[in-house]
């Protein structure tokens, strides 16, 4: 799966990865309010056995496939970014 990741200038260490293809039209505003650079930060191919610095490749390849990204947070992050 191809994946392309942005880093949110307002909140450090935060990341969004997205499918390829996957438009910033298509995500929740207040998702996209903290993105919007929409700058680029990394792109690379996601498999179950890549070894990603946080997250868990499975649960982030599901969550691409079920919503069309996955909001990496720094570990001590509640879910505000999102309004919950």
């Amino acid at each position: 799966m191809n994946v392309v990741v942005y880093r949110s200038r307002r909140k450090p260490a935060t990341y969004l990865y997205l499918a390829a293809g996957v438009s910033f039209d298509e995500l929740p505003e207040p998702l996209i309010a903290n993105f919007p650079e929409e700058e680029s930060f990394l792109e690379f191919v996601l498999h179950e056995t890549r070894v990603l610095a946080i997250a868990d490749p499975k649960k982030v390849m599901a969550a691409l496939d079920e919503q069309g990204f996955y909001l990496q947070l720094p570990p001590a992050e509640s879910y505000e970014i999102l309004g919950e």
